[in-house]
């Protein structure tokens, strides 16, 4: 049920959703995607999936698979054309 929701993303590599739940008795699990060079926008394709009517909440991973703390990635700041040309 959990990979069928999943499965319209092309880049899809594997599904975890482990017995144990969360400190709210929620179910939780991950999703692993390759080739993905800015997770924003798939978190944007994700966040709208729902399984068995239930929305689902999208987060990135906090640690890695070895249990070390993954730092966010830093953005870079856009700045607009017309801001620049104001100046």
């Amino acid at each position: 049920m959990v990979w069928k929701a999943f499965e319209h993303l092309e880049n899809l590599e594997d599904i975890f959703v482990p017995l144990k739940k969360d400190r709210a008795c929620n179910r939780f699990g991950f999703i692993k995607l390759s080739n993905v060079s800015d997770p924003l926008v798939w978190i944007e394709k994700i966040k709208d999936v729902r399984i068995e009517g239930a929305v689902i909440e999208v987060s990135l991973a906090k640690f890695d698979r070895f249990g070390k703390k993954i730092e966010p990635q830093k953005s870079v700041e856009r700045v607009s054309v017309f801001s620049r040309l104001n100046t």
